[in-house]
């Protein structure tokens, strides 16, 4: 039996068919439920861990509109927990900034750079380290004063005007099923 051609031949799903599989079986909802559940009274954790994970892949592997599907999690996640969409965006947004701006070992660009320049790879890197922590301090300080501005203020959100910026209550479902582990699991 040719074992590599069927491997070649297996067909692994789409982003599109995952969040899909999400949505039918209820595996997000119940994800953004358990979320909200035991993070709900510290956004600051939301915020810290948010910009943190965005900064930290912008920073090492480059990554910037794959997190946009991740944008509606967000989303849910801190009208949970009464800020805006305002704050959500904001920690994408300033965390892949802080990723890119600093650029650990961005391949996309310092790799690139230094080689072109005829530098060794990740030199600098020390630096590059001590300025990430400065710039995730400043990111984090600013989003977590807006997200808490809103929370202890919903008139102050920059969209409390803008009825299309106003989106529907997070989901409510009861304990996660072990249908719902599975799927969440299979994606690891």
């Amino acid at each position: 039996m040719n074992w590599p051609m069927l491997r070649r031949n297996v067909r692994r799903p789409s982003a599109c068919e995952t969040i899909a599989t999400y949505g039918a079986t209820g595996a997000a909802d119940a994800l953004i439920w358990l979320l909200l559940r035991r993070l709900g009274g510290m956004p600051s954790l939301l915020v810290a861990g948010g910009i943190l994970l965005f900064a930290v892949g912008s920073s090492t592997i480059g990554m910037a509109e794959e997190y946009i599907p991740l944008v509606a999690i967000l989303i849910t996640l801190c009208v949970g927990m009464r800020m805006d969409t305002v704050a959500a965006l904001g920690i994408m947004v300033v965390g892949y900034g802080i990723g890119y701006g600093t650029a650990v070992m961005n391949p996309f660009t310092v790799l690139v750079a230094q080689e072109v320049a005829g530098l060794e790879p990740v030199s600098g890197l020390m630096f590059r380290l001590a300025i990430f922590l400065p710039f995730f301090a400043l990111g984090y300080i600013h989003v977590l004063r807006y997200a808490r501005r809103v929370r202890n203020d919903p008139a102050a959100s920059l969209v409390a005007d803008v009825p299309e910026a106003q989106p529907p209550e997070p989901p409510r479902t009861g304990p996660m099923t072990v249908r719902q582990r599975l799927v969440l699991l299979a994606t690891l």
